[in-house]
């Protein structure tokens, strides 16, 4: 899969949880999470030979976190963002 794509299935998956929720109109260049699915996918080391497959899922939780943390100054849903993270670290494994 090449990695355009992954990167606009990143985006979909955080336009779906919008961990902003009711404050993305502070936010006119938003563009569905398009820096933080670049941000994301670009500062995740992939590394096929993670020792366990939940060790890898928690990279990609932290990195969720620190991005949309980081972006909005806002705290991130911890359950929530770990939908997200199962969804994205599935989305990684294609690479």
């Amino acid at each position: 899969m090449d990695r355009d794509n992954q990167i606009v299935r990143i985006k979909k998956i955080l336009t779906e949880w919008n961990p902003l929720e009711d404050s993305t109109e502070k936010f006119p260049d938003l563009d569905n999470y398009d820096i933080e699915a670049n941000d994301i996918y670009f500062n995740l080391e992939i590394d096929i030979d993670f020792p366990t497959k939940n060790h890898h899922l928690k990279k990609v939780k932290n990195m969720i976190q620190e991005v949309i943390e980081g972006a909005f100054m806002i705290e991130v849903n911890d359950k929530k963002c770990e939908a997200a993270a199962i969804k994205i670290n599935e989305i990684l494994k294609e690479i």
